[in-house]
């Protein structure tokens, strides 16, 4: 069994971007919630950690940067022509990474930046090339073990091989079936460099059910047919004590000698193994032991509150704990400290709403240390007279934060207030005041200068939301939504946040507004320190207007488009990321030209263009600007959708494939496909190759760019590989 890895790569690489705040329609005056990144910067350019990665797409990688003004922003950068950005396989964040030497068909050349270019683009010739792999699995150099449980069922799996190449998008698993005594294993792979892991299963064999790295980098040009992989193991073992001496164990734990009242955590990044070996109750002097692989691990402890006083939180005992052989003795000690001090809310105490017989907490007292991954809730109970709080906590560095703990019973607010950003805790600390401090912050709105027109649906409904003003402190993950009621008629908005530097974000409710329901950046960097009254918020637009054009000429609508007037047969895409801008300009079939227009907010825009089933427009959105400036108004916009015909041949180890009988009787059903993608503009076409083309031609229509190509098959009508085979890794179409 295969599974395909590059649609996997693909979509991490265009994952991480930055959400809009929620159109909510509700009554509330100030609706809180959680938040991240860096505040007075772009609230969608920030990031949170210093040297941290992530794909901007197939070709670029983005890196988490301290700039001048001393905010963290993802900055872009290319990968080399020998690199993908994707996942790496150690463990860590998708990053550029060697990628596949530059190979092309016949007819092409590789230039100086790695791209095949100077071939004719119709006569693709591509050669699907396979090879056969095969050895045998080993434990710790001898035979593991065939469970007697394997005997009735020979095509079980229970042992499975798996083959992942990350820069070709390669991933191949093959079985050691029960029916092997030896544990050998074979199957049919693509040329590249795989990094080989082995798997057991505990129901059939001795090895064990974790992956294990047997090879981390085999390359394999032709046939191997004696791969050896030995799986090795390593004992571990120790015990725990918290701050020097014997952590209790609870009663309840006698009636259940099974069950885990602490755990020991091992994680290897580099070869991504984790283990989780228990302290079991039975354990009466806490002591702990295991298999592992042989690695470099983090070590780490939690316990059960149910059964022991070791805290829940996972302390880190040991960040670099080597393992080549066996390791005895570990002495883990859980060192913890006491955090002490008081609550007040702008300088006095804070008014609790519940009675004191309630077992609730009216306020919690949040710390957390984001490197060592520790986070500690202090709750401070309706019984307790005042707002005192203390706790055990871990020494560290802690963003310390209040709020009324989510069950309302206090006036303290509901999000977290940051009172200290770095406390720094090595021994008990004690008269810790935290201070909530909160500001009112109030104006009006209007759209392009004036006062929105009201709606008839606000004018009978006073009491519901018109508009909503979004205030983001990324820096301190402040959020508030301070909603404007239809009773207001001049669109005035007020609310209490925390100091901060914010991003202010407006956007109208549907059919209670004629304010855009798209959120409208109107303030970046705004810093609040004390009440700010009378803060205008100018909601600006734009109209953009233009036509579509196909290879120069007007595009063609369906006949369907005709009967179906309100149908749209495309649509201009207009999206900023930076501020999180997206707008979509349809084309109905109404129109009887391609002509398009409608309204945005100033800004500068990538436009791409759309079709479907009414127009012979493609449905790929194409990028027909990569920069359109808009500042006012912006009219005769000529969008041209370009084309380009592509084809070839396909054969499979230099011959042609076969063809099974299930395609006789389906002509037009697809026995192989050719995918190209174009990691700079997304582009994405997926090219048939039809039951019908006995001599596995293909053709079909993409735009112009720079492709990675590859080929499946369908293993119901032909014996093509039904994994994605790279072709190549860039080849450019003009």
């Amino acid at each position: 069994m295969t599974t395909k890895l590059l649609p996997v790569l693909l979509a991490a690489a265009f994952l991480g971007g930055c959400g809009s705040p929620s159109n909510n329609n509700n009554n509330n005056d100030t609706d809180m919630g959680g938040g991240g990144g860096s505040g007075g910067c772009s609230a969608t350019a920030a990031c949170t950690t210093a040297g941290a990665t992530r794909c901007a797409s197939a070709a670029s990688q983005e890196t988490c940067t301290a700039e001048a003004s001393g905010c963290l922003e993802w900055v872009a950068s290319a990968c080399s022509a020998s690199q993908i950005c994707g996942d790496p396989g150690d463990g860590t964040s998708n990053k550029c990474v060697t990628g596949v030497p530059c190979t092309c068909p016949t007819g092409y050349s590789c230039d100086a930046q790695g791209v095949c270019t100077g071939g004719n683009g119709a006569a693709i010739g591509i050669d699907v090339k396979t090879v056969s792999v095969a050895g045998v699995v080993t434990l710790n150099g001898a035979a593991p073990a065939t469970l007697p449980s394997c005997n009735p069922n020979p095509t079980a799996s229970k042992a499975t091989v798996h083959l992942v190449d990350v820069a070709r998008g390669y991933s191949f698993d093959l079985p050691v079936p029960c029916s092997t005594t030896s544990f050998a294993w074979s199957g049919v792979i693509f040329p590249g460099t795989y990094k080989v892991t082995v798997t057991g299963d505990s129901n059939y064999s001795s090895l064990p059910i974790d992956s294990f790295v047997a090879n981390a980098q085999l390359d394999v040009k032709a046939d191997a047919q004696n791969v050896a992989l030995d799986v090795k193991t390593a004992q571990i073992g120790g015990t725990l004590t918290l701050n020097g001496a014997a952590p209790t164990t609870d009663a309840t734990c006698t009636g259940n000698p099974n069950a885990a009242k602490a755990t020991v955590h091992l994680y290897d990044a580099t070869n991504g193994y984790h283990f989780d070996l228990d302290v079991p109750c039975s354990s009466t002097t806490f002591a702990w032991g295991g298999v592992v692989f042989p690695g470099t691990y983090a070590l780490s402890v939690d316990g059960d509150r149910n059964y022991t006083n070791v805290p829940a939180t996972a302390f880190i005992a040991n960040k670099s704990l080597a393992v080549t052989g066996t390791v005895a003795s570990q002495a883990i000690d859980v060192k913890t400290v006491t955090a002490a001090g008081t609550l007040t809310l702008n300088g006095a105490v804070p008014t609790a709403t519940c009675p004191a017989s309630s077992t609730a907490a009216k306020a919690t007292v949040h710390l957390s240390d984001a490197k060592q991954g520790y986070h500690f809730d202090l709750p401070i109970p309706c019984s307790q007279t005042g707002f005192a709080w203390s706790g055990s906590i871990y020494p560290g560095t802690y963003k310390v934060s209040a709020s009324d703990g989510g069950n309302g019973y206090s006036n303290l607010p509901q999000t977290a207030f940051v009172a200290n950003a770095a406390l720094q805790v090595s021994a008990n600390v004690s008269n810790q005041a935290l201070d909530l401090k909160t500001v009112t912050v109030g104006g009006t709105i209007t759209l392009n200068g004036t006062a929105p027109a009201a709606t008839t649906f606000c004018t009978s409904n006073p009491s519901a939301t018109q508009a909503t003003v979004t205030l983001t402190d990324a820096t301190n993950g402040y959020l508030f939504n301070v909603n404007v009621p239809c009773s207001s008629t001049t669109l005035a908005w007020t609310g209490t946040v925390f100091p901060g530097t914010y991003n202010v974000t407006v956007h109208g409710q549907p059919s209670y507004s004629t304010l855009p329901n798209d959120s409208f950046l109107a303030k970046d960097g705004f810093a609040v320190s004390a009440n700010a009254a009378n803060v205008a918020l100018d909601v600006k637009t734009a109209t953009v207007a233009g036509s579509i054009t196909l290879n120069g000429t007007a595009p063609t609508s369906t006949p369907s488009c005709g009967s179906n007037p309100s149908q749209i047969k495309a649509t201009v895409h207009l999206t900023n990321a930076k501020l999180g801008y997206s707008f979509d300009l349809p084309v109905q079939c109404s129109s009887s030209s391609f002509a398009f227009s409608g309204e945005v907010f100033p800004a500068t825009y990538v436009v791409r263009v759309s079709g479907g089933s009414y127009s012979n427009v493609p449905a790929e959105p194409f990028q027909a600007n990569g920069a359109l400036a808009v500042s006012s108004n912006v009219s005769g916009q000529a969008l041209d959708v370009k084309t380009t015909s592509v084809g070839g041949t396909l054969t499979l180890n230099g011959a042609a494939p076969s063809t099974t009988t299930s395609c006789n009787p389906n002509p037009t059903a697809s026995k192989a496909h050719v995918n190209f993608y174009d990691a700079t503009s997304g582009y994405a076409f997926n090219v048939p190759v039809a039951c019908s083309s006995a001599s596995f031609a293909w053709s079909g229509v993409v735009y112009p760019g720079t492709y990675r190509i590859s080929v499946d098959g369908d293993s119901g009508y032909s014996n093509l590989p039904s994994e994605g085979f790279l072709v190549t890794p860039r080849l450019k179409v003009q």
